[in-house]
């Protein structure tokens, strides 16, 4: 049997190209958006502009009103989030209800758009999302107004973005082949612990520039999960004290720092899951004298326990399958995973080392698994050691047999790629189709199509200017403002 404790900080203290333009997140569609005239009239970000109706015209019906010429903007400004420097702020004075919103430039020929809201005359504010730190960045106020011949764009005003946080590792984007890419992967939330095992929270654009990141608030809490809730809100992240301090918690928050709630999860040392109702499971670590427990917070704030681990056992994946309501208990010590009820809590099945089933070929058998889940066609896939004396990070998909107990492996990938992956380590099927498998304390990522070829790479390392010690949980974000305020 492996010793956890061992194996962790063995991996924690012991351990290209010019890339083409990514497509351009979808916004509101007008003609004018394309049309960088008014990007290239810039001003001042504390320059005010006031515009009035121009003239009036008579309908048909006597009727008189005003047509608008101009977007009736005044006192435009921007300015950044007090902590977070990649936020931009774009406030104004709206001088006529209408259709509104911000569109943005930090590439060139490329404009991005805040949502559009139905605004009445007053003050307003939006914020810009997706902007790199150390970038200028371009704004236009657009609005669609009553009586107006299409969308009118305000003069534009500049801002130049904050500096990358001391401290935060970097990455460095190897490969890059933007056809192929997941389509609704735009960006990368997760965490990376640097040398020293500070832990950065961060959000990164597929060129591998920083958008967002937060330091753990507290010395020596580390960050392993960090995933998008279940109702696709919020962003959700853990503390967990490997150095036995205590105060174990899940945080639930909006991108602009805005803490929606926190859960208490005590003795939580690595994986958890949230579910649809609310509730927070993950696993307890077990003491001298009691097992690894898994441990549910329910929604009225009770916690309970529902199913007990063998002597020994440590576990490194949570995974919730909805069809099923059964979850995927993985435990790197002894190789197995478990299947649990989740109403019941009652044990379903075993695979692995202590699992009794069978593998085809046997060699596929995996070791030090970790991110364990169900895909949609019903098969188990995971990141894996290659064999029981290898380190080589592999994924492994298969087949499970039933009535023969047998898992057949149907699909592998990064076989014989020679990329370790000591500890950590994930591998997840993407909606589109592609795989995406990051290698933990060796803090490295990869996507890939089910053909095996690797159509983005990216690496934390020497190479990179401030290297990591490793890279966690991984997840893919379409749109950042489903998590504004």
């Amino acid at each position: 049997m492996r010793c956890w404790r061992g194996l962790l900080f063995l991996g924690l203290i012991g351990c290209g190209e010019a890339l083409p333009d990514p497509p351009s997140p979808a916004g509101p569609d007008t003609s004018a958006a394309d049309d960088t005239s008014a990007a290239d009239d810039t001003s001042p970000s504390d320059d005010t502009s006031t515009s009035q109706p121009s003239d009036t015209a008579t309908s048909e019906t006597g009727e008189t009103g005003p047509i608008y010429t101009e977007a009736q903007v005044a006192d435009a400004s921007a300015r950044l989030h007090d902590e977070l420097e990649s936020l931009v702020y774009v406030s104004w004075d709206q001088l006529a209800a209408g259709t509104v919103w911000v569109e943005y430039s930090f590439d060139d020929g490329e404009w991005h758009a805040t949502p559009p809201v139905e605004a009445e005359a007053g003050p307003q504010e939006h914020l810009l999302l997706g902007v790199p730190y150390e970038l200028d960045v371009t704004w236009r106020i657009a609005n669609e107004l009553p009586g107006a011949d299409g969308t009118l764009l305000s003069d534009a005003g500049t801002l130049t973005t904050g500096s990358i946080p001391a401290g935060v590792p970097l990455p460095t984007v190897l490969v890059s082949d933007p056809t192929a890419w997941e389509p609704d992967g735009d960006y990368l939330y997760a965490s990376v612990a640097s040398l020293d095992f500070a832990m950065w929270r961060f959000i990164m654009d597929r060129r591998g520039r920083l958008v967002w990141c937060q330091p753990n608030s507290r010395e020596g809490v580390g960050t392993f999960y960090a995933r998008v809730s279940r109702d696709g809100d919020d962003l959700l992240w853990d503390e967990v004290d490997f150095f036995g301090g205590g105060g174990e918690r899940v945080v639930r928050m909006k991108i602009d720092g805005t803490v929606v709630e926190t859960y208490d999860t005590p003795k939580h040392h690595h994986a958890y899951v949230d579910l649809p109702d609310g509730s927070i499971l993950w696993g307890a670590f077990p003491t001298e004298t009691e097992p690894e427990t898994l441990e549910k917070l329910n929604p009225d704030g009770t916690q309970e326990t529902l199913w007990v681990a063998d002597d020994g056992w440590i576990s490194n994946s949570l995974y919730w399958d909805e069809a099923s309501d059964s979850l995927l208990y993985s435990f790197f010590t002894t190789d197995t995973v478990v299947q649990i009820d989740h109403t019941t809590g009652a044990e379903l099945a075993r695979w692995g080392v202590e699992g009794g089933w069978g593998f085809d070929p046997e060699d596929s058998q995996f070791y030090m698994q970790h991110g364990v889940e169900w895909t949609p066609e019903g098969t188990l896939l995971m990141s894996a050691h290659a064999a029981e004396d290898s380190i080589e990070g592999v994924v492994r998909e298969y087949a499970l047999d039933a009535g023969s107990t047998t898992l057949t492996e149907i699909w592998s990938f990064s076989v014989g790629d020679d990329i370790d992956a000591p500890s950590f380590g994930e591998a997840r099927r993407l909606p589109g189709g592609n795989i995406l498998q990051n290698y933990g304390t060796n803090p490295r990522l990869r996507e890939a199509t089910h053909d095996g070829e690797v159509v983005w790479d990216v690496v934390w390392g020497d190479d990179a200017g401030r290297p990591a010690e490793l890279i966690a949980r991984t997840v893919y974000i379409a749109d950042l403002y489903d998590f504004a305020p």
